[in-house]
């Protein structure tokens, strides 16, 4: 469908410096998710856990290779969305991870910080590449297609776009 084309064509650090930004500070919790079993709450804290993956701290294993990995890095550069209900195989199944938050303003904060943290250190000048499980080593920009790629996906799930 027309609507799931993503817009690549974008200034992707307008859209985590602004837009992203602007849409997670009107969100007020009691968002209900078109699917999956995560609440707003859980959500934020998903997406804060992604934008850690670039930290050396949280270093992540690449999970594919050869023609799989092929695949998912051509997958990045398209303007197709991620797949809905997809659960990586480093997450419970059927479970949500316990809240590392007490409110969902501390979970919007955090994830605000996240977003300059992880900007500020895929634009260092010393930032090659970071693993991603699926994508594997990401340059700069693809750490921005992956990331636009996956707030657009979750901020859809909840009708925040």
């Amino acid at each position: 469908m027309a609507e799931d084309i993503l817009n690549m064509d974008i200034n992707f650090e307008d859209y985590f410096n602004q837009t992203a930004i602007d849409i997670i500070n009107k969100i007020e919790g009691n968002e209900q998710a078109d699917w999956g079993i995560m609440t707003a709450h859980h959500m934020i804290e998903h997406l804060q856990l992604v934008f850690q993956f670039v930290l050396p701290e949280h270093e992540m294993p690449i999970l594919l290779s050869g023609e799989k990995l092929e695949r998912q890095r051509n997958f990045l550069y398209s303007e197709l969305p991620l797949m809905k209900n997809f659960k990586p195989p480093f997450l419970p199944k059927e479970e949500l991870l316990p809240l590392k938050t007490n409110t969902i303003d501390e979970a919007k904060e955090a994830l605000i910080s996240t977003i300059h943290l992880f900007l500020s250190t895929i634009q260092a000048t010393d930032f090659t590449t970071a693993n991603h499980p699926f994508f594997g080593k990401l340059n700069t920009k693809e750490w921005m297609l992956f990331q636009y790629k996956h707030t657009i996906h979750h901020f859809k799930q909840f009708n925040l776009i």
